[in-house]
């Protein structure tokens, strides 16, 4: 990090790691920085995989994307296979967070994807469609 940034700068760092790993992910990604507005976030489905580490809290909510209403609570370490609906998380408990994006189907050597395909888990729980703890 740059020596003048302050401890409240935001931070967005990304890298594209090479061969051989670079087959399989796309993105490792961390972001470090206070929430200005507290509130709730709608993502996209994007048709690919993607481990979530919450370094801030040993927790990850989801919502509901139709009524914002809490859906599932999640061990701080969670993997979210390829989406087919939006989902709503939380950005208050987006102040430390690092994470990696899969290639579409980059995914099936580290997890067992047939399992979790369209759901999210906990690291710490066995995958199943409700992901809920």
């Amino acid at each position: 990090m740059d020596e003048t940034a302050k401890e409240h700068d935001p931070v967005f760092l990304t890298r594209r790691p090479g061969a051989p790993l670079g087959g399989y992910v796309d993105v490792i990604w961390l972001w470090r920085g206070r929430v200005e507005r507290r509130g709730k976030d709608r993502m996209l489905p994007t048709g690919t995989a993607g481990l979530i580490v919450n370094l801030a809290e040993d927790e990850t909510r989801v919502y509901d994307s139709d009524t914002a209403a809490l859906t599932h609570r999640f061990d701080g370490v969670s993997f979210s296979g390829a989406q087919t609906r939006p989902f709503v998380i939380d950005t208050a408990e987006q102040t430390f967070v690092a994470g990696v994006e899969f290639h579409p189907g980059g995914a099936w050597p580290f997890i067992d994807v047939a399992q979790i395909a369209s759901s999210m888990c906990s690291s710490t729980r066995s995958c199943d469609r409700s992901g809920a703890r």
